[in-house]
């Protein structure tokens, strides 16, 4: 059996991004600092060649060498270690690290044809305590109060170590905060009504599902979120 595989998006500014969430990765300042160390130390082991401080410069080549190693195999797997999440309308993606996060929107496609092009359009820290650190990132499609069946804007959902979950606009306005269990977040799931083609299977409701990591599991009722989000961004946009 085989199977091709086609490129239908592609994420823009990825230097970008890891310079926002991991500004310890930069080549430039990698380099200058070890190139620095280096210079430095072959400077006072040329006024002074004692044994001593040979060892010494040894010793630091060998650390920052080490250094320079993870650093360099860090700035390939980063990605891996940030919380992405795209939205089910493939419009936005958010790529969260630490207390950061990265929106990217989707760029309007001429045809059905053409792949989607993610830009970084907006970034920031998220105003929480200082021992919080985000573990996990969900996009839910908010549809328009007046047309159901219209997506008008994707709420931007964030899972913390302390156990929070903070809700924001797609500009990383603030809507709703609550700790439902004092655990870390390990997911954050939804759940989207469908109507079953079997007519003895009952719909099931849109559900928020939130998994600590002691594996206990906050189910939250999809039509009291949808209502507690619209009036939290209507009470933003007003104010």
């Amino acid at each position: 059996m085989a199977c091709s595989l086609n490129i239908i998006s592609k994420i823009n500014d990825l230097s970008r991004i890891r310079a926002v969430l991991l500004p310890h990765l930069l080549d430039s300042i990698v380099d200058d600092d070890y190139q620095t160390t280096t210079d430095t130390d072959a400077t006072e082991d040329d006024e002074i060649p004692t044994a001593e401080n040979v060892a010494r410069t040894a010793a630091l080549l060998s650390t920052n060498g080490k250094k320079k190693n993870k650093i360099s195999h860090d700035r390939n797997q980063w990605l891996s270690d940030c919380q992405l999440a795209f939205s089910p309308t493939l419009n936005l993606l958010v790529i969260g690290f630490d207390q950061h996060i990265v929106v990217s929107t989707a760029k309007s496609k001429v045809s059905s044809h053409e792949q989607s092009n993610f830009i970084a359009s907006f970034d920031t820290k998220l105003q929480v305590e200082a021992n919080e650190r985000i573990t996990s990132v969900l996009c839910i499609p908010i549809a328009s109060s007046v047309k159901r069946s219209s997506h008008e804007w994707t709420c931007i959902i964030v899972g913390f170590t302390t156990g929070y979950v903070r809700m924001y606009t797609e500009d990383g306005i603030l809507l709703f905060s609550q700790i439902f269990h004092d655990e870390s977040v390990v997911q954050l799931k939804c759940h989207t009504q469908f109507p079953s083609p079997i007519r003895s299977l009952t719909e099931q409701p849109d559900e928020l599902y939130i998994r600590y990591i002691s594996s206990i599991l906050v189910v939250i009722d999809g039509l009291s979120l949808y209502q507690l989000l619209i009036v939290c961004r209507d009470h933003v946009l007003k104010s």
